[in-house]
């Protein structure tokens, strides 16, 4: 616990004073029976999405006995849900955590351009019901961005090399269901053949997009994309009339969703 010498204050967090605590913990019994009567159910990480979250911060689900070192005073801690989806505490803090490791361990004083991919509903759901089909589809998308980084900082492509982290949101700004990329790219390359090894490397700059390139982009990575899901098998048609096929399905409502 922080000491008096350090000019900080803790605050507990009380989570069950908040009215978004009150509606879910008043209302989500009820939600959850509702969908039963109907013979549906929620996917198992949606209910511990809630269930955890109507724990997180209230002493009585445990928590830790803090002690100053210094003065010897007592805080009880509480445990938190640490997840992911709605739980504005947890959120917060993954939030900032991230943000300060970024910065401070892995860019650093570099040049960094995020790009942000989007795909059709068809997709959305497909990557929703079927995890394993974005982690290819994210590679993809990577060497084409990569690809096309080396061109405008003038570096072979054979010895390019650049550095992107990637974050895979599931929603969208209504909390609809939207799973695409925010992808923090190094704007511009490294040349592995150039520089010496004892020597600090240097980033050569790329040119920013222009509308036409980003447009060019867009078309290579759909086409791309496009005849990989094809051969996997979760795609049918050709050109502008390209479904969803049957083994995309799967038994939480796919079959409804399919375009």
């Amino acid at each position: 616990m922080p000491s008096a010498h350090t000019g900080s204050r803790y605050a507990r967090h009380l989570p069950e004073r908040t009215l978004l605590y009150a509606l879910v913990q008043a209302h989500y019994p009820d939600f959850i029976a509702r969908i039963e009567a109907e013979g549906r159910s929620l996917p198992e990480y949606v209910r511990e999405e809630f269930e955890t979250y109507l724990r997180c911060g209230v002493l009585e689900h445990g928590f830790l006995r803090v002690v100053c070192e210094h003065c010897r005073a007592e805080r009880l801690v509480a445990f938190s849900c640490k997840k992911r989806g709605f739980c504005p505490s947890c959120g917060a803090r993954r939030m900032a955590e991230s943000a300060r490791h970024l910065v401070e361990e892995v860019f650093g004083p570099r040049p960094v351009r995020q790009w942000v991919l989007s795909f059709p509903y068809p997709l959305r759901f497909l990557f929703a019901s079927k995890p394993e089909a974005i982690g290819p589809v994210l590679g993809i998308v990577q060497r084409v961005i990569a690809g096309w980084l080396a061109n405008q900082a003038g570096v072979d492509r054979a010895s390019a090399q650049c550095g992107v982290v990637t974050l895979i949101q599931r929603f969208g700004s209504a909390l609809n269901l939207n799973v695409h990329f925010h992808m923090l790219w190094l704007d511009g390359m490294y040349d592995a053949n150039v520089e010496p090894p004892r020597r600090k490397p240097r980033l050569r700059r790329a040119r920013a997009p222009t509308s036409a390139q980003l447009t060019q982009l867009a078309n290579t990575i759909a086409h791309r994309v496009c005849r990989h899901l094809s051969r996997r098998g979760w795609l049918e048609g050709e050109d502008e009339s390209v479904f969803l096929s049957d083994s995309a399905g799967s038994d939480d409502g796919m079959d409804g969703l399919r375009m």
